[in-house]
């Protein structure tokens, strides 16, 4: 199932900020796709599974699936009425030195106040942000067969394993509070 939203655009009015327990029912275990937009070449499709873990692409590109290059493993999730739906997850396959740490990110997700009412999200960009439509699906959108290549891969490039992102100590949010390691 897909929620069909508008194009990107400028805003009429205030937009409506979800609550945390309205993100967690949105997020659990579907897939939320923001389209490129605006001057950004690349989407980005992430799935938010309900034991706190998923998975992100941020290469993706209209009509494509997601692929090994550009998908990192969510470590950890949560929705926050502050920042939205935070997550921390593993570096990309190619900046996956042992010592680069798992990263940070939040996505803002409100309802357009203008007609016709649509999901939006907020994403950061170094010091610009972009608003943009959101796309939910019903489902995980990461065929099993690019999960596994993913893992295949992580694993040749470790020795064999899985290597933990979280060996220094518990994942933290930028605000200092501790997150769980799933």
């Amino acid at each position: 199932m897909l929620l069909p939203l508008a194009a990107c655009g400028g805003r009429a009015g205030p937009d409506v900020i979800l609550s945390a327990p309205e993100l967690s029912a949105l997020a659990t275990d579907r897939t939320l796709y923001v389209p490129p937009c605006c001057d950004t070449p690349n989407g980005m499709m992430l799935y938010l599974a309900r034991d706190g873990t998923g998975w992100f692409d941020s290469r993706m590109l209209p009509g494509n699936a997601p692929s090994p290059g550009g998908m990192s493993m969510v470590l950890s999730w949560r929705a926050t009425p502050e920042a939205g739906l935070c997550l921390w997850a593993t570096p990309r396959i190619g900046e996956m030195p042992s010592l680069l740490p798992a990263w940070h990110e939040c996505l803002l997700v409100s309802r357009s106040a203008a007609p016709p009412e649509r999901l939006q999200v907020a994403v950061r960009h170094g010091d610009r942000t972009r608003t943009v439509p959101l796309y939910v699906y019903a489902y995980n959108a990461f065929p099993q067969s690019t999960v596994d290549r993913y893992l295949t891969q992580v694993r040749a490039l470790f020795g064999g394993r899985l290597p933990s992102w979280n060996e220094g100590g518990p994942l933290a949010a930028d605000d200092g509070v501790p997150w769980p390691v799933n």
